[in-house]
């Protein structure tokens, strides 16, 4: 009988070499095996048998049939053990001890007694495909002759099911690996399971941190004590953990993290809970960096000597530095709140600016702080002179100028008033006009006397 080659080897393909004398199993284990990725060759008896090997290439592993044609398993398997170096897998109907140990026994490497099952994929009548989970008896194990029992039951749904399982699964699994937050499953404060990003949140290698103590990621024991205790309290009342804490990575270095976790069963937190790990070493330099600048204005505007204050967008005081404080004779207490019209600017200033605000501007304004920022919301800086007015009711000349803080197209979040008291310098610039008025005044009288003498002389 020349042999069925069912499917072509290649070199890195396993090989089997399938001998049995039933036509329609030796169809099925080729296709099994086939659709498993094996190059199959099957033939029906040992000298199909034989012919094959001596013409090689050899197979990595020969499934025999004990009850063959003329040579039996038995005696084949023997032969083989004496001249070819390959695996042999008896498959029998045969299925008492006494079979396997006797096939053990002259050589064969594993014995399987029939009945045969597997799974196939199929193809119905009408085209459709399914799922069969086939079983294969043997009507008379002593006569194989007497034909076969296949008993074929349908395992459509449970395939799609387990494929969709295995699908989900997958997808969740891709979701897992490729996450930008690292993620860990941990039980009894040991990882059990942690995706890739977490690894490299803490510079571990691939599998590293796989049933390391959690211990491992903080700088003291009192640190990890007190973050577990408050953390599984949570997590025993069904509550979600979220903390912001200085980790430890593996060379040493601190990295800020944002933790959250939640227990699989709030009854039992220490059997089971999943944690997200955000690093915000990022924003934590940037808040950092933010409260020095924050700090260090401040410090500029309560050391200067400028009258500096800042309003929301309705021109309502919310900020003050000490020199305005100084200044106005206010406690920032009485300032905040209120509006520079209703503190310390002179009603009759802003009634002639209002006067003037249709014809220079086309304005209208309706509050006196309208009035006051109705130049500076049309979007440029207003300097000018004013008058401010003390608690105590002095007054005093001030240069300001307004700006707006933040602007936002043609919105801005609040105002800057910025003052500098130039007093002096007006007392300076009026002695100075006096000081002038009078050299005018003298040179005109003294003008007039030389006139009178010339023309005294004249009328000599």
């Amino acid at each position: 009988m020349r042999p069925t080659l069912i499917s072509m080897s290649l070199s890195d393909v396993p090989r089997v070499l399938v001998v049995d004398d039933d036509p329609d199993l030796r169809d099925l284990l080729c296709a099994y095996l086939g659709d498993n990725g094996y190059a199959v060759q099957a033939v029906g008896e040992g000298v199909a048998m034989r012919a094959t090997l001596t013409q090689g290439p050899l197979p990595d592993v020969i499934v025999l049939d004990l009850m063959l044609p003329g040579e039996d398993g038995l005696s084949l398997t023997r032969w083989l053990k004496a001249h070819w170096p390959v695996p042999v897998l008896i498959l029998s109907a045969r299925g008492e001890e006494m079979d396997r140990v006797i096939g053990l026994e002259v050589g064969a490497d594993d014995y399987l007694a029939k009945p045969f099952q597997t799974e196939l994929y199929m193809r119905r009548q009408d085209g459709s495909d399914m799922w069969i989970n086939l079983f294969g008896y043997v009507a008379d194990p002593a006569d194989p002759s007497m034909g076969v029992f296949w008993i074929a039951e349908d395992r459509t749904a449970f395939k799609q099911a387990e494929e969709a399982l295995k699908k989900a699964y997958f997808d969740q699994r891709l979701i897992f690996d490729h996450c930008v937050a690292g993620i860990a499953f941990v039980r009894n404060r040991i990882f059990q399971q942690c995706n890739r990003r977490f690894e490299e949140l803490y510079g571990y290698g691939p599998g590293e941190l796989t049933g390391q103590p959690t211990r491992i990621t903080y700088f003291s024991e009192k640190a990890h004590a007190e973050t577990g205790a408050k953390a599984y309290e949570m997590l025993g009342r069904g509550e979600t953990f979220v903390t912001e804490i200085i980790h430890r990575r593996q060379n040493g270095d601190p990295i800020w993290l944002r933790i959250t976790g939640r227990a699989i069963d709030p009854a039992h937190p220490d059997d089971g809970s999943i944690w997200n790990y955000e690093d915000i070493t990022s924003r934590k330099v940037a808040e950092d960096s933010l409260r020095e600048s924050v700090m260090l204005q401040r410090a500029i505007l309560n050391s200067a000597k400028l009258m500096i204050l800042s309003t929301d967008s309705e021109g309502h005081i919310v900020s003050c530095n000490p020199a305005a404080e100084q200044m106005l004779g206010y406690p920032s207490t009485e300032l905040l709140g209120r509006t520079p019209a209703e503190s310390f600017l002179l009603p009759e200033e802003i009634q002639r600016r209002r006067l003037a605000l249709p014809t220079e501007l086309d304005l209208r304004p309706q509050t006196d702080i309208d009035v006051v920022l109705a130049q500076v919301r049309l979007g440029s800086v207003d300097q000018d002179q004013w008058t401010f007015r003390r608690q105590d009711g002095g007054k005093f000349v001030v240069e300001l100028s307004i700006s707006a803080l933040h602007p936002e197209g043609k919105h801005a979040q609040g105002f800057l008033f910025v003052a500098s008291d130039i007093t002096e310098r007006k007392r300076a610039e009026d002695a100075l006009l006096r000081s002038r008025d009078e050299l005018e005044l003298r040179v005109k009288e003294r003008t007039s006397e030389l006139e009178s003498e010339v023309f005294e002389l004249g009328r000599f």
